[in-house]
């Protein structure tokens, strides 16, 4: 069995290459996957069940309960059950939530696929920024930055495999390429050993979570709510403002995780040379930029435009701040681990609904002038984190 050696940084030249860290690459992947397909499958669910988009948004809501749930004790959960079984339990409610939300008839049963998805999205980030912080201490940012370069090639494939499913037997077998995806990862990993993950300590050893960390962690939750307002919405944006057919509006929503892709590959070959804190401040720019180009305009070729450069933007956030968040506390890492699951939860529960019911009232247009305020509130927990880490 592969043993972790907590003093190596098998980071060099850019990419990782040692086995666990190649493992949680692919969950990650595995994951964005998984939690990502509710976009895609958003206007079917909304034709077949008659949602509105607030009722829509619901599914988010559902998203960040599964979410806060595990990540309120996951930390105990995660060392109660060890690493590598958090990870197989992790595919199993994945595997369980794939099924149920394709083959939703009613709305509960969709909600409650949203539930296990947001625990899988718990457990997961529980698990891997521990591990990654342990195996690569300065180097975290480059390997965090190339990690969610891969993990975005999930969200960027699950529309071309929800429209391919529909066009050959139906949208609702969707679930199929994935959930065996899911199997052939768990044969591939299953003996490898992830390190031990450590219990909740109170008192002095437990290490502490900075007030550096807490900003950095504002920051992580606005970056993520701007995201998945963008992914949730994004194909129903293209379709009811920019006014394209639902099957043109569903791949034309690849826009976005595309250029998630592509600015996460310009990320990590930036970090190979320059640090997140140098990084952050730009990322938010560009996030702005395609944010602004995309709200003002309804011509689609415009808005295609403005999408790729927020998902460009958009892109580094989540790396940038979950790698500042870690730096900020290096004698908590689980603690930090746990509680930024609790970021991803409280920005899934708050971007979504807040944009669904802007939509219902105002129209999906005004909706998305949300997202420019997410950044803007972003960018000043950035710089108040720098300042509280530097005076700490």
């Amino acid at each position: 069995m592969t043993q972790i050696r907590p003093d190596s940084s098998p980071v060099a030249h850019g990419f990782v290459r040692d086995p666990q860290t190649l493992a949680v690459y692919v969950l990650l992947a595995l994951l964005t996957s998984g939690y990502g397909i509710i976009g895609p499958l958003m206007p079917f669910l909304r034709a077949e069940l008659g949602l509105t988009f607030t009722q829509g948004s619901y599914h988010t809501v559902a998203l960040a309960v599964g979410t806060m749930a595990i990540g309120l004790g996951g930390q105990r959960l995660v060392a109660a059950l060890g690493r590598g079984h958090s990870i197989a339990l992790t595919l199993v409610l994945m595997a369980v939530a794939q099924v149920m939300m394709t083959q939703a008839r009613i709305l509960p049963v969709s909600l409650a696929a949203s539930v296990l998805f947001g625990a899988t999205v718990a457990l997961s980030i529980c698990v891997v920024p521990a591990v990654m912080s342990e195996r690569h201490g300065p180097r975290l940012g480059l390997a965090i930055a190339e990690a969610n370069t891969i993990a975005y090639l999930g969200v960027l494939v699950v529309p071309g495999i929800v429209s391919m499913s529909e066009a050959a037997i139906g949208w609702r077998w969707s679930f199929a390429l994935p959930v065996a995806a899911y199997g052939l990862y768990w044969l591939s990993i299953r003996r490898l050993d992830f390190g031990v993950a450590r219990p909740p300590v109170k008192g002095p050893a437990a290490g502490r979570l900075t007030a550096a960390y807490w900003w950095y962690w504002t920051m992580l939750t606005l970056g993520i709510s701007a995201e998945f307002g963008l992914m949730v919405w994004g194909a129903s944006f293209l379709e009811t403002v920019a006014a394209l057919p639902r099957d043109l509006a569903l791949w034309a929503s690849m826009i976005f995780p595309l250029g998630m892709v592509a600015g996460r590959i310009v990320g990590t070959l930036i970090m190979r040379h320059h640090p997140a804190r140098r990084l952050a401040l730009p990322t938010l720019a560009l996030a702005m930029a395609g944010v602004l180009v995309l709200v003002l305009t309804e011509r689609v070729l415009i808005s295609g435009a403005g999408l790729f450069l927020a998902g460009m933007g958009i892109a580094n956030l989540y790396p940038v701040g979950i790698t500042l968040a870690m730096q900020a506390a290096p004698d908590a890492a689980d603690a930090a681990a746990a509680r930024a699951s609790l970021a991803s939860g409280s920005a899934i529960l708050f971007a979504p609904l807040v944009l669904g019911a802007i939509a219902d009232s105002a129209g999906l247009a005004a909706a998305f002038a949300v997202i420019p305020v997410l950044l803007v509130l972003a960018g000043f927990s950035l710089l108040a984190g720098h300042r509280a880490a530097s005076v700490s």
